[in-house]
């Protein structure tokens, strides 16, 4: 087990700590620079300048933009090319090597000459760089790599830079869906909330007796084999996400419910397929979601996601079925919720392909068909429309017909391979299977899951007394809304 200097454990996160401490450190050799710096050298290559590291911590600190915020240090060596760059930026290091780096974090004190720095594992940066964007409304960060890294490890820095990017990214999307929506957000989630106290919703058990689950999205593949789906409707539970609703209407299908987590309240047009439903349908949204519907045959059930005004709900003593929003978008967090609370029952998936196929943006039939047509003219026609959805993003592949995106592909990384799919979309994660393989999965017994919110009742004015007191001593359940109030204000 490796011993870290104490005074270097306040720059190094928790989880790099941990595996610090679990790794031998590499056979490390010190040599003085000119200037009177203890300088590490690996297999007689020296970590940093051996003339001079002040000189070297100038070169890094004219390297980097000046308006910038933040800096990615990737490689860290023994740090002092950051010393100059810490004054007045955070920095965000990532050892490439953590031998090199637990012998010197063993070795050397670089609390003494390091502060705004936090050495952290690569898996880390989201999380770091979505502190960050949080902190401040504008936030400029420049990546830099050590002159070692890149003479030495050059393929290791390139990805660890590519992680960067993509990190940042996520993190700057998911700061400004909080900031756009924080306020929507919370207003929903009042709303919602009351219609809880006075009895609006369905928190029936939902139960699936000897039926195969399809979890339906509007990708392409749904017009590939609806007619399958319609000629076998007894073999499944269908479960839609709320764009593939008018789909399977369109079809002549009609899903036995709906998912929703969409705060936007233009998506109440997903529903209007549901006027005259001649058969019961359910509708779970997201207690963020503005969607209510109650009808004679249609009813709301609330799931909840990671919005942290669920901790509220939850000392209060709510139990809360989830809908993991981190998906990305909600056939992924469908497949997510049934195979959480159904693992027993086969899961199908189609038209969600993670691509689009011959230049078709979704299958004929949504809300967004009558889109395409009133926009179209002379000189822009529906294709044009499709042509805008499917070219706006950079390719990441294009096979047989079918182009995906990166922001597809990182979606697709949410759903693991154990799924299965009647899509033909090669960018599926997913297992495919064939029409007479569906109709072969064996399914027997009823399964349910409760959504009682409570053993007991829990009044409203219980529920404020909890609220408020929560709210005393922590805020977190209100970040979104008062991130959105900056921009905002």
């Amino acid at each position: 087990m490796t011993h870290i200097l104490n005074q270097n454990t306040k720059l190094i996160s928790d989880k790099l700590l941990g595996v610090l401490r679990n790794t031998a450190p590499a056979d490390l050799e010190w040599k003085q620079s000119r200037d009177g710096f203890d300088i590490p050298v690996y297999n007689g290559v020296p970590l940093h300048s051996t003339y001079s590291v002040t000189k070297e911590a100038e070169r890094q600190l004219a390297a980097v933009a000046a308006d910038c915020d933040a800096v990615i240090a990737v490689g860290v060596g023994a740090g002092y090319h950051l010393a100059q760059l810490c004054r007045d930026k955070q920095i965000i290091a990532v050892p490439l090597n953590i031998s090199l780096f637990a012998a010197t974090a063993a070795h050397q004190d670089m609390s003494s000459y390091l502060s705004n720095i936090i050495f952290c594992d690569v898996s880390e940066l989201y999380q770091q760089l979505y502190q960050l964007y949080t902190q401040r409304q504008s936030v400029k960060v420049a990546v830099t790599v050590s002159s070692y890294c890149l003479a030495h490890d050059r393929e290791a820095a390139d990805r660890v830079c590519r992680a960067a990017a993509a990190a940042a990214a996520s993190a700057k999307t998911e700061v400004a869906t909080i900031r756009k929506f924080g306020i929507v957000w919370h207003n929903n989630i009042r709303k919602n909330l009351q219609r809880c106290f006075d009895g609006g919703y369905n928190m029936s058990p939902l139960v699936i007796s000897s039926r195969i689950i399809l979890v339906v999205g509007a990708g392409y593949s749904l017009t590939q084999h609806a007619g399958f789906i319609r000629d076998n409707r007894q073999l499944f539970y269908i479960a839609a996400a709320d764009t593939a609703a008018a789909v399977l209407m369109h079809n002549g299908i009609v899903p036995d419910s709906i998912w929703t987590f969409d705060a936007q309240t233009i998506s109440s047009q997903h529903f209007f397929c549901l006027r005259d439903t001649p058969q019961p349908v359910r509708v779970f949204a997201d207690f963020c979601s503005p969607i209510y519907l109650r009808t004679h045959n249609v009813s709301t059930t609330l799931v909840f996601s990671s919005h942290p005004y669920r901790r509220i709900l939850e000392a209060a003593g709510w139990t809360l079925r989830n809908i993991d929003s981190g998906c990305g978008n909600i056939g992924a967090a469908a497949v997510h919720f049934f195979r959480e609370y159904f693992p027993e029952i086969p899961l199908v998936t189609v038209g969600i392909d993670f691509a689009y196929y011959n230049g078709y943006s979704y299958s004929a039939g949504s809300y967004l068909e009558s889109s395409r047509l009133t926009k179209q003219d002379y000189f822009y026609t529906a294709q044009h429309f499709d042509a805008g959805i499917t070219y706006r993003d950079k390719s990441a592949g294009e096979i047989g017909g079918w182009r995906t995106t990166p922001l597809m592909q990182g979606y697709a990384a949410a759903i693991t391979e154990d799924i299965f799919t009647l899509s033909d979309s090669p960018f599926c994660r997913m297992k495919h299977i064939t029409h007479d393989e569906v109709s072969a999965l064996a399914v027997s017994g009823e399964y349910r899951l409760d959504f009682r919110l409570s053993s007991s009742e829990v009044t409203e004015s219980d529920f404020r007394r909890v609220e408020t007191e929560y709210l005393k001593k922590d805020k977190t359940p209100l970040l979104p809304l008062e991130m959105a109030k900056k921009i905002h204000t």
